[in-house]
């Protein structure tokens, strides 16, 4: 009997502060580059809210554009001019697990999330006698971990340098850098 007494205290200490409320909401802007699909520019933004110390559920959206291509052939009598624009879109939910640590302003974090990659591709073709145009698009089931630094500043605000894999049909990874703003 004391040896249960004893194991529901260890366990009242040690989980307990993992769902202590923190009672906060979280928003963040970043930007950065993905590599993978070929590197491109992204940027984004995620609302979170800590629902203890070490545990924030969150909501992330990103935009990615895949780039713009202009090109022309055939001789000046049957030219063809063409023009193609593609992006994508990444939404996703997940968990940000944070690790704070006594002695450091900086709190490490584990990222997971899972959603869906939104891509598409416009193709415009024009010549003399004919026009085409042709819109593609295509969306993707995603799951993502990776990890990051929250590092306060003043007043609410901080930094958050960030690195995400995203695994969709092909295998990702986003670079990024933020400004984060609690709401208390």
């Amino acid at each position: 009997m004391r040896i249960l007494k004893v194991l529901s205290a260890i366990s009242v200490f040690c989980v307990t502060p993992l769902f202590a409320q923190a009672d906060y909401a979280e928003l963040a802007g970043f930007g950065g580059f993905v590599s993978g699909i070929g590197t491109h520019g992204t940027v984004g933004g995620s609302l979170g809210y800590s629902t203890s110390r070490h545990i924030m559920p969150i909501l992330e959206f990103s935009y990615i554009p895949l780039g713009s291509d202009e090109f022309a052939f055939g001789d000046r009598f049957s030219r063809t001019l063409v023009r193609r624009d593609s992006r994508a879109y990444e939404f996703n939910g997940g968990l940000h697990i944070r690790f704070p640590m006594s002695r450091w302003r900086a709190v490490p974090y584990g990222a997971f999330g899972l959603g869906f990659v939104r891509s598409s591709v416009e193709i415009d073709s024009a010549s003399f006698l004919q026009q085409y145009s042709n819109r593609l698009s295509d969306t993707d089931f995603a799951a993502s971990f990776g990890g990051g630094v929250r590092y306060p500043i003043a007043g609410g605000f901080g930094l958050r340098p960030e690195i995400k894999v995203f695994t969709t049909g092909s295998t990702w990874v986003r670079f990024s850098a933020g400004i984060y703003y609690e709401f208390r």
